[in-house]
């Protein structure tokens, strides 16, 4: 069963993180250039906003030659996260970047997948599990991964960042900002792979720009902190608790590698919450009727 799988998972979040931390070394460059598609995007998401001088691209976005051919020429280095390496539009802008005399650093499970076998140097994942099909604690695998890779820094696991909380799903948005919203992203992916439910999911700024009026009333926001927030990023939380909403702050930690890591696990621990009050047994995706098609659309 899916919740049984995920508890066996965070039992071992621990090991997950200590075991991926022995394998890789710091990589000591700035200018990265952070790809990858799901989780793996969302974890790009928060390294970029880590690492000095770097950024976070769509692999589709990397398809353009003129893109790649700039960013090498300017020192960039692409590191290309797949668990699978065999996503699709990742390999190809591997390739892409190879070939135009780029340095490519893959980020897998599979030293012998089409990624890897594009790559200039390959960090190995040492766990790569699905608990019933949904990637899960994986992401502190790949978190860890990245902050080995970036900074020689193995993340402080903390697991009693805020209680669990029972989340109304037909009034729900999910924000952060810096590296947090990493974590906001792949929230919001694992309640689509669950549950196929829909959320709002955008930067705070961008959530009060137009997407808080798409909110019911009264409905819950949870937000990611970051290590370091601003005053700015306080006014638009009251902001947001004067107009009614449920306001729940997930908070950041001093380390950013350490926040992100930590609100990672709190995600599949309130996740585990809500399907087992939902009874859900096999997760959402797999009853579409969809899966194969999109499987066959976006891997090798």
């Amino acid at each position: 069963m899916l919740v049984e799988a995920l508890r066996k998972e965070l039992a071992i979040a621990d090991k997950i993180v200590s075991e991926q931390a022995k394998t890789v070394l710091e990589l000591g460059y700035d200018k990265l250039v952070f790809s990858g598609a799901g989780d793996s995007y969302a974890a790009a998401l928060s390294a970029a906003s880590i690492t000095p001088k770097s950024m976070v691209l769509d692999p589709i976005d990397l398809q353009h030659g003129r893109i790649i051919s700039e960013l090498i020429s300017e020192g960039y280095q692409l590191v290309a996260i797949s668990v699978s390496g065999r996503t699709k539009s990742l390999v190809e802008a591997a390739k892409l970047w190879a070939r135009n005399g780029g340095k490519v650093i893959s980020i897998t499970a599979d030293t012998s997948s089409p990624l890897a076998k594009n790559s200039t140097m390959i960090v190995k994942l040492t766990y790569s599990s699905l608990a019933e099909g949904v990637g899960a604690a994986r992401q502190l695998a790949v978190l860890t991964a990245l902050s080995r890779l970036v900074d020689g820094y193995t993340p402080r696991l903390v697991k009693n960042l805020v209680e669990e909380l029972a989340l109304d799903l037909e009034k729900l948005a999910i924000t952060g900002s810096l590296e947090s919203f990493g974590v906001a992203y792949f929230m919001a992916l694992k309640l689509y792979e669950t549950l196929c439910m829909q959320s709002i999911h955008v930067p705070l700024e961008q959530l009060m720009h137009a997407p808080v009026f798409g909110l019911k009333p009264k409905s819950t926001v949870i937000v990611f902190a970051p290590s370091r927030s601003s005053e700015r990023f306080t006014e638009l939380i009251n902001v947001l608790k004067r107009l009614g909403f449920n306001v729940k702050v997930v908070p950041g930690l001093n380390n950013p590698w350490d926040t992100v890591v930590s609100q990672t696990y709190w995600v599949l621990r309130i996740l585990i919450s809500v399907l087992e009050a939902k009874n859900v047994v096999k997760p959402c995706y797999m009853l579409t009727g969809i899966v194969n098609d999109i499987s066959k659309a976006i891997y090798y």
